[in-house]
């Protein structure tokens, strides 16, 4: 049986505590709020190893440890990685264990791999609670951030989140690290949506709309700056590109649609409040060859070793310069 972390927290929180526990997949947050609910739950005197099994001397110690008695009694949650470079000896002895482990020890065993099988890793999940830790789906992003805002006292706007949500997609650790800064930066027990914009402003942590807003205005300069800083922040060309179509296509049905709703359309409250100006900066031929053009970028992206980077440069640049009229 494979355990969700709620349901494993759920058993943890009823005091049903287990000898190990195995977890399966690549989530970091998930991984790492599962050990912080565990090591909270166990006694006050608990202390935390984190053993990287590739090096040698981690090795050691936890086979020192693991087969030695001590006289004092003191609780420890080994945390467990990369269990390949151990040997075939090393890895009897581990599975044996679990025939009489001890009470003062908790092991957590990580596989990154969801996928990855073998006859030592179905061993020891067999003896262990086994614990899918991979990214959930879209749909569940929301109810985590959610969850660990709830139990962290945060209280922020639902554009926020939202707009968290969106740029950052499914890394959850980075949801929660960007709420975390705006929380800490504005102080306040509530976040509005409005503090949001000076946040960015103050602290040059550019997101997409920003680029979406310089596009809109034919700010070549802008729209080069922020590009960039996208691309330093760590964000790829697909999502840009994705996100510079989402808003060229709302646009163009602004454009084209007398009572266009702004409605779950992608774009944030800043930027559909502004959509009727940008319209002044552009024609309806115009808004269709953007189209054909990111299509092409699109397919280009996709088949040829040509930067993300400068296939977008040469694209702002053109829509800026009116290429496209």
């Amino acid at each position: 049986m494979v355990y969700s972390v709620g349901k494993a927290i759920r058993e943890i929180n009823s005091k049903k505590i287990n000898h190990s526990y195995f977890l399966s997949g690549n989530d970091c947050f998930l991984q790492d709020f599962f050990i912080k609910n565990l090591f909270n739950k166990v006694s006050d005197n608990t202390q935390i190893r984190y053993l990287n099994l590739e090096e040698d001397n981690d090795q050691r110690i936890i086979l020192d440890e693991l087969s030695s008695l001590s006289l004092f009694s003191k609780k420890t949650i080994y945390v467990l990685r990369n269990f390949k470079k151990l040997s075939l000896k090393d890895k009897s002895f581990v599975v044996k264990y679990f025939d009489n482990p001890s009470l003062d020890n908790i092991i957590i065993f990580i596989n990154d791999d969801f996928y990855y099988k073998n006859k030592f890793l179905d061993s020891i999940s067999k003896k262990s609670i086994k614990i899918d830790v991979r990214t959930p789906f879209q749909n569940k992003i929301r109810e985590w951030v959610e969850f660990y805002i709830k139990i962290n006292h945060l209280n922020f706007d639902s554009q926020i989140i939202d707009e968290i949500i969106n740029c950052y997609h499914d890394d959850i650790s980075n949801i929660i690290n960007e709420l975390e800064k705006i929380s800490l930066f504005t102080n306040d027990t509530y976040v509005p949506y409005d503090e949001l914009y000076k946040i960015d402003s103050s602290n040059r942590n550019i997101r997409f709309w920003q680029l979406q807003d310089a596009l809109g205005k034919k700010d070549v300069l802008s729209a080069i700056n922020y590009l960039n800083e996208l691309l330093l922040n760590g964000y790829s060309g697909i999502p840009i590109i994705i996100n510079i179509f989402v808003f060229y296509k709302a646009l163009m049905l602004k454009n084209v649609v007398a009572d266009y709703s702004t409605n779950y359309n992608g774009l944030n409250k800043i930027i559909n409040s502004k959509l009727q100006s940008y319209l002044y900066y552009y024609s309806y031929d115009e808004l269709s060859n953007i189209f054909i053009a990111i299509k092409n970028i699109d397919e280009l992206s996709k088949t040829t070793s040509l930067k993300h980077k400068n296939i977008i440069f040469l694209f702002i640049t053109k829509v800026c310069k009116n290429y496209y009229v």
